[in-house]
């Protein structure tokens, strides 16, 4: 209900940033089922995560976020139609919420029933708030939102590796563009967009495995930043190096 506890909460819709995607799902995901990641972040730092699934198929589905199952998504329904919704929060205070005990952003998830994935992503990454962290996060364009997105890795690599992609969109389109790989062997790789290269990833061992990150923008104000003045909002995008392409995938289209 909508008790004083609760306006304080949401006392100012500017302290809330939120960021929603849809999760892809997989071959064992029936056609025209859908699962979608909504995610909030308050000024105070709380999180309210959000997952929903339509048409999956009836029964009790795992939230699995970076290996740690973390709640149930209970579609209910039939074969033909079945809808469900569970929403996480930090110090969750409603009997229809459930604790959330880790920070989601960022992390992979999937949706696993009996040991079967249906869908696989990322968490998005929220825009920050007001006064938020020091990196503008495409302010220079008013402000807007980050989309993240995981690129497929070739096969072989261990189940460490990943690669992804964010991009910051303000008012004024695209403004920033960021690629991160982590867990391949260290060196140099070949940011390539639409089939032109961009940058090159240098890959480094960083604390306990190895990295490797380009930032884009569009007015660039920190270091290591390049200038973004190239298109990438929906391109194609591939890591390459020695003429093998590590990791590939599509740069998100829109907010």
């Amino acid at each position: 209900g909508d008790t004083d506890e609760d306006d304080l909460d949401h006392h100012n819709e500017d302290d809330e940033m939120e960021v929603q995607v849809s999760l892809s799902p997989t071959t064992n995901a029936p056609n025209g089922s859908r699962c979608r990641v909504k995610i909030q972040k308050m000024a105070t730092g709380k999180i309210e995560l959000d997952v929903d699934g339509r048409d999956i198929g009836p029964g009790s589905y795992d939230i699995i976020v970076d290996g740690q199952v973390i709640g149930q998504l209970l579609m209910v329904g039939d074969a033909e139609e079945s809808e469900g919704e569970v929403e996480f929060e930090t110090n969750a205070n409603d009997e229809d919420e459930i604790n959330l005990t880790i920070d989601p952003i960022g992390l992979p998830v999937e949706l696993v029933k009996d040991g079967v994935v249906y869908f696989t992503g990322i968490v998005p990454t929220p825009p920050d708030g007001p006064g938020g962290t020091g990196d503008d996060n495409g302010d220079d364009n008013g402000g807007g939102d980050s989309v993240t997105a995981a690129l497929d890795k070739m096969p072989g690599l261990g189940p460490e590796a990943s690669g992804e992609v964010q991009v910051q969109f303000g008012l004024a389109g695209v403004a920033g563009f960021e690629v991160e790989v982590e867990a391949i062997p260290e060196g140099d790789y070949q940011l390539v967009v639409s089939g032109t290269t961009r940058g090159t990833l240098t890959v480094a061992l960083d604390v306990d495995k190895t990295r490797g990150k380009l930032r884009f923008e569009v007015i660039p104000d920190g270091a290591g930043e390049l200038p973004l003045d190239f298109e990438v909002a929906g391109h194609p995008v591939s890591i390459v190096k020695d003429g093998t392409t590590w990791f590939s995938g599509t740069v998100p289209a829109a907010p």
